[in-house]
């Protein structure tokens, strides 16, 4: 039986967060309802007893915006049209001012038992100046809610390098978030993309970016914080006490199986990748014809492979195990990328040990220049 993650993408949001660039619309409940169905269709379009999922995340959007019940017909057909792995990881995100007791009680109920909540910071000031639906108080509510219900998995999204955020303020918000009771944290560092509304009042003068070496001082406060309340950083942006790391993204970083279900999603499986249109219309359209919504397909090569299992990687504390590598692609890692090996360890950027090459801690915050080196 072939092991596999699935992802089940919920696009809807109460608005669209103004840093926000993935696919989202702020839609009424019955188009919420139509998607649903199709949602649904998709799955059932896909149905291979063969598969075992060994985790399922529904993200979005914002997935506790639409109805409970609707989330558990999708788990329903998820669970009837593939096998689930008895202690599958199921996690579901959710925004605090749409989440409730009572929708976790359904959640719950449905085979949920990993929640990842959205708190991005404490201060509500930020939470405005990032357009997020939510302030503190609800965040603390929504925790709180999570924990009661008996969900102990709890996850908590916080980000840095906002405009006027001092590290203060973000140690602080790192102490809120391990206070609420989360045993997974994910930090990070605001990315101006193009086209939103923070990346243009940035662009026009109206607010100050955080620079870069402000940013990665605030990084490496956030690393100490929680290295501090016994967190350990497993990713670069991850971070989780032990045990309590994610499942569902580990697969990914390990190249692992995936199917993507609903707009925009993401599958890879066999060696092909598949993208989902993005388009709710087509979406719809498309799936109640009983065609899959795939509009773009690629076959990997092993050039390809291979650069994406250096990056994702070298984005893990663990980083590349040097064995594995050469079981995979038949070669020494140490002698194809000599150079820039000896140029990175040389400057302690990267350390060799037990078999493994791996970017040194304390250099985490430039990682992406330094996974450049071998690309």
């Amino acid at each position: 039986m072939k092991k596999s993650s699935i992802y089940i993408h919920i696009p809807f949001c109460e608005h669209k967060c103004k840093y926000c660039s993935f696919c989202s619309y702020a839609c009424g409940l019955p188009e919420q309802k139509e998607y649903i169905k199709s949602l649904i269709k998709e799955v059932k379009l896909r149905a291979d007893k063969n598969i075992c999922a060994t985790t399922i995340y529904i993200g979005g959007g914002t997935p506790s915006l639409v109805d409970a019940s609707d989330v558990a017909r999708v788990l329903d057909e998820v669970r009837g049209s593939f096998s689930i792995e008895a202690d599958a990881e199921v996690t579901l995100e959710a925004n605090p001012n749409s989440l409730t007791y009572e929708k976790l009680e359904i959640y719950k109920a449905a085979g949920v038992n990993r929640i990842s909540l959205g708190l991005q910071s404490h201060k509500n000031k930020f939470l405005q100046l990032l357009g997020r639906p939510h302030d503190y108080a609800q965040f603390k509510r929504a925790a709180e809610a999570v924990l009661r219900c008996g969900i102990a998995n709890l996850s908590v999204d916080i980000m840095f390098g906002l405009p006027g955020q001092r590290q203060a303020h973000l140690k602080k918000t790192v102490k809120k978030a391990v206070k609420s009771g989360a045993v997974h944290i994910s930090a990070y560092g605001l990315n101006l993309e193009f086209g939103t509304p923070l990346e243009a009042a940035v662009s026009s003068g109206t607010l100050a970016e955080c620079d870069e070496d402000a940013s990665n001082e605030m990084y490496k406060v956030v690393n100490k914080a929680l290295e501090r309340w016994g967190f350990a950083r497993y990713e670069i942006s991850n971070f989780a006490k032990p045990g309590f790391e994610s499942k569902h993204n580990l697969n990914y970083w390990v190249r692992g199986e995936y199917l993507g279900f609903g707009v925009s999603a993401y599958s890879y499986t066999g060696g092909v990748r598949l993208e989902n249109t993005h388009d709710l219309a087509e979406y719809s359209n498309r799936v109640n014809k009983a065609e899959l919504p795939v509009i773009f397909t690629e076959t990997e090569t092993p050039e390809t492979a291979e650069k994406e299992y250096i990056m994702l990687a070298l984005r893990t504390a663990k980083g590349i195990d040097l064995y594995d590598y050469a079981a995979i692609f038949k070669k020494d890692f140490v002698k194809t990328y000599k150079p820039a090996v000896e140029q990175m360890a040389g400057s302690g950027f990267v350390c060799l040990s037990d078999g493994r090459l791996y970017i040194d801690e304390k250099h985490f915050n430039v990682s992406n220049l330094i996974i450049e080196k071998f690309f």
